[in-house]
């Protein structure tokens, strides 16, 4: 529920960002509103679609987005809130976007590589019922929802789906980050066809990584289908991440099942690759089917997981693959693969 005793604020296809954010004189954006909320706050966004095309310079990590949402909430019990308003689907379209169209970084806010539609540097914020489509790309793949360096963001029922990239890209490289919570959430129809790395080689589902301390990411109910590379993928997460009751169906795939780009990987739920022996995540009831590579995967793990209770069948290769290994403290592999 939304904190009750904050300030309240609407979003609306129809308002303008020099109103009061009132429901009869609403913001036209969410970064006005991100602009004047503090913690309790409520932002109701109404339905509609939302065709962004500027963008704002996220310096810290040198790339773009549509939308940025930098202000944060005091704890679990005092966020600020990013609602859909009740009985209405607001819709973040990033087809009309201005993307970074750089092969490689320089260091200037000319020479972008990545952008997406909505950026989230913050703690303790609640989004909930909208989706994000869209966004293109050029030489590099661009996600519906970036988390950049955050802590204890909780999204539900977010739909992010027709990106040129993963439909949600957790980035938590800095210190004591995390604790995120995906509740209900639906990725889909993710497909990068002209990354430098591939056709189809980064538009996962659901992606988490680069965290070395923090709190744990979760992910319930979930659902992942029709991505073109995995369905949920933590390459590189040196710290414990649970997914529960979620589902992966069709990775490796794009349009609608139809086509098989040839760079993507089609795991359903890759739980590797931990170098540093600290990324042992927890996968318990969940579901993977008709994905191209594996429905579970380890990876090259140094650490393991823990695999409870899933299900697994009709994928293009085995079932559970638990492919592990070793490393030393370079990262360099040191012992073959055990599968």
């Amino acid at each position: 529920a939304a904190q009750a005793f904050g300030s309240v604020y609407y979003v609306s296809t129809d308002g303008n960002d020099g109103n009061a954010g009132s429901m009869a004189k609403p913001f036209a954006s969410l970064n006005k509103a991100n602009a004047v909320v503090t913690p309790g706050d409520t932002v109701w966004i109404r339905g509609g679609v939302y065709y962004l095309r500027d963008t704002v310079y996220v310096k810290s990590y040198q790339m773009t987005a549509g939308i940025h949402l930098t202000a944060s909430g005091e704890s679990d019990d005092n966020r600020i809130h990013y609602l859909a308003y009740p009985g209405e689907r607001p819709i973040f379209d990033g087809s009309n976007l201005l993307i970074g169209v750089a092969y490689d970084h320089d260091g200037s806010v000319d020479s972008v590589m990545y952008t997406s539609p909505i950026v989230i540097e913050a703690k303790y914020l609640h989004l909930k019922g909208f989706e994000v489509r869209g966004v293109p790309m050029k030489h590099n793949s661009n996600s519906g929802i970036y988390i950049l360096y955050s802590k204890h963001i909780f999204l539900e029922q977010i739909d992010s789906h027709h990106n040129s990239g993963p439909g949600f890209f957790v980035n938590d490289g800095r210190a004591n980050g995390g604790g995120h919570y995906f509740l209900n959430c639906d990725a889909h129809d993710n497909y990068d066809p002209t990354g430098r790395q591939g056709d189809g080689e980064n538009a996962d589902g659901f992606g988490v990584h680069y965290q070395e301390s923090g709190d744990t990411t979760k992910f319930f109910g979930c659902r992942s289908w029709w991505n073109s590379d995995d369905g949920y993928d933590f390459i590189n997460q040196e710290f414990p991440v649970v997914v529960e009751k979620s589902y992966a169906m069709g990775s490796g795939y794009s349009d609608f099942g139809t086509k098989s780009p040839i760079n993507g990987n089609g795991g359903g739920f890759k739980m590797g690759e931990s170098t540093m022996g600290k990324g042992r995540h927890s996968i318990k009831y969940c579901v993977a089917w008709k994905n191209k590579a594996s429905g579970f995967y380890a990876n090259y793990t140094s650490v393991g997981s823990i695999w409870y209770n899933n299900t697994s069948y009709k994928n293009g290769d085995r079932s559970f693959n638990m492919a592990s290994t070793t490393y030393d403290a370079s990262g360099t592999r040191t012992a073959d693969v055990a599968v």
